[in-house]
């Protein structure tokens, strides 16, 4: 048994697909492009005020654009059930999906997993001043749990959560699915916004 699973340990695993949504913009090039020409995406902040807050600055994403692509991937009635930072999740996994070319209609879907690193998914009171659906836009599960009704993945989905490193071990333990044979095909990666006068006053 032992050294079945070390053959297994030996097999390669790839990486098919990937995207970016980043305050250096909506896809995966534009952030590379942003670190070699050394461009600050600091601004102040917008996305809400924060006059009695000692911070004023931070890297956002615009949220005007995110929004404009967001909307070609899903329904608006389907986005007002999550946050932002699930938003962004579900569009960086649509993205990543395409750019891989994987068609899930010819996979077997429950050896398909999910597995993100996740915080929180960010429901904040920004995020409440948008309306109800408060338990299915708090829950950690969220972002992994979209990108599965996406694509119907019955697979494990799951998010792990340890702090700055979550989805450094969520890739970690996704390379190990792979590797050891229990997954043929994981979506994996993070999503993450601190951007709320919450955090920035906890911090």
């Amino acid at each position: 048994m032992r050294n079945d699973v070390e053959a297994n340990l030996k097999k390669k695993v790839l990486i098919t697909g990937c995207d970016m949504i980043t305050p250096a913009g909506l896809n995966r090039t534009s952030p590379w492009d942003a670190l070699v020409k050394g461009t600050s995406c600091v601004r102040s902040i917008t996305r809400f005020p924060c006059d009695t807050l000692e911070t004023k600055i931070a890297a956002q994403v615009d949220t005007g654009s995110f929004s404009q692509l967001a909307s070609q991937y899903c329904r608006k009635r389907i986005l007002k059930q999550m946050t932002l930072v699930t938003r962004m999740g579900l569009v960086a996994a649509i993205q990543a999906v395409n750019d891989s070319g994987i068609d899930f209609t010819q996979c077997d879907k429950g050896r398909v997993a999910v597995i993100l690193g996740v915080v929180s998914a960010g429901y904040n009171s920004l995020e409440a001043e948008t309306g109800n659906d408060r338990i299915v836009k708090a829950m950690a599960n969220a972002p992994s749990a979209w990108i599965s009704l996406e694509y119907g993945i019955e697979g494990p989905c799951f998010p792990i959560s340890t702090a700055c490193a979550s989805s450094a071990y969520a890739m970690a333990y996704a390379y190990g699915m792979i590797a050891s044979g229990s997954a043929d095909i994981v979506i994996t990666g993070g999503t993450d916004s601190t951007l709320c006068p919450e955090e920035i006053r906890g911090f």
